[in-house]
């Protein structure tokens, strides 16, 4: 298999040879030895060795062996070092949009191919590809640690290996119960667990990162997952849950991963944002306009309107209603939200004097079973620049 010419990662080389052994021997080159020649872009040299004929045995072996195996020591030495320098993972191009689009494409089509040939029982599925490829650029060390927030959370508790579309992937299955339970415990929360698949929340915090954001607040951030995803891309992230448990879930998952991304017990409308210090910050807000999340947005909405009253730019970004978005318990909201331009959030906009800055369509949990993904909406103040 041999991958070449990526515009927005360099361009990264992949052998893999089949031998007859019953030894496997793993050479993780992307992770171990990364040769970076610095030209107008990037070259990453990769170099891997599998001993069956699957594509995904290499990586897979390699993530279950984590914690003991040398080579996979050095990988996490490797994925730290350039993740505390800030590197990108994309290089910019000029051609950034049209890449995006193009990604988010084949995210969605892996998850649909998936979902039409998973049988299995599981509450939560999802899935993350192995290595990058043409259609996926993100870089190996990236992909490597978005697989190991996965594999050190205890929300998941099986993984196989599964080519879709010529993409070796890994499955993840889980089950949210126990902390969906402890989320709906509270008066102030405004929707309960529900996460976002971890490439979309990848794609997420790049998307905000691309759009010119320094920091980012995750607000009923659930796991931490975008937060976390903040800052592996090098911003400087807050994750604000006000449910005990999931923050000592955050907690566990910031030594476990390596990476901090500032959990918080806190009730997000009792914070005093204009003291925080913050520039180009953006806001994600974990609620569906149709389960209450509305009613959060409009109270967050009249505490951080101040930052651009004193000249703080800011974005925020929101997840809307589909034709079919949301848990089973959500999915009776009104034409209203179902039709609305901007996923339900138009007239909240509208009232607030926030522009549309971008949008995209990823998957989640409870979009797993719908031909539709989850809306999410960019905005900012009209006058706001980054």
């Amino acid at each position: 298999m041999q991958s070449r010419s990526n515009p927005m990662c360099g361009q990264t080389y992949t052998h893999i040879r089949t031998y007859a052994h019953t030894h496997i021997r793993t050479y993780a080159h992307a992770h171990t030895h990364i040769r970076t020649r610095t030209y107008a872009h990037t070259h990453i040299r990769t170099r891997t060795i599998v001993a069956s004929n699957s594509r995904c045995n290499c990586l897979l072996t390699g993530i279950r062996q984590h914690g003991r195996d040398k080579h996979m020591r050095k990988m996490d030495h490797a994925a730290s070092t350039s993740l505390n320098t800030g590197r990108n993972v994309f290089i910019r191009t000029g051609q950034t949009d049209i890449m995006y689009g193009q990604i988010v494409e084949k995210i969605t089509e892996l998850k649909r191919a998936f979902a039409r040939g998973y049988h299995g029982g599981a509450y939560m599925q999802e899935i993350l590809p192995v290595a990058p490829s043409k259609s996926l650029p993100i870089s190996a060390e990236h992909l490597w640690m978005l697989h190991r927030f996965v594999k050190e959370n205890p929300i998941y508790h099986n993984s196989f290996e599964q080519e879709i579309c010529s993409t070796c992937c890994i499955a993840y299955e889980g089950d949210i119960n126990d902390y969906l339970l402890d989320s709906m415990k509270h008066g102030s929360s405004c929707q309960p667990f529900y996460p976002t698949w971890m490439i979309s929340a990848f794609m997420l915090a790049y998307m905000a990162k691309e759009c010119g954001c320094q920091e980012l607040i995750d607000i009923g951030s659930g796991d931490g997952r975008i937060a976390f995803c903040g800052s592996l891309l090098g911003m400087h992230s807050r994750s604000i849950e006000i449910d005990d448990s999931l923050i000592e879930l955050q907690k566990r998952l910031c030594v476990l991963t390596g990476i901090d991304f500032g959990p918080a017990c806190e009730d997000a409308l009792e914070l005093d944002y204009a003291g925080m210090d913050l520039s180009g910050v953006v806001f994600f807000v974990g609620g569906l306009p149709q389960m209450g999340g509305d009613v959060l947005v409009e109270n967050l909405l009249q505490k951080i309107n101040v930052l651009a009253c004193g000249g703080t730019p800011w974005t925020i970004v929101l997840a809307g209603a589909g034709a079919q978005s949301g848990p089973a318990a959500s999915r009776q909201a009104d034409s209203a939200h179902r039709h609305d331009a901007h996923g339900g959030w138009g007239t909240l906009l509208d009232r607030y004097g926030l522009s549309v800055i971008g949008k995209t369509s990823l998957p989640t949990v409870w979009t797993f079973d719908q031909d539709e993904e989850t809306p999410y909406i960019y905005a900012r103040p009209s006058t706001s620049k980054i």
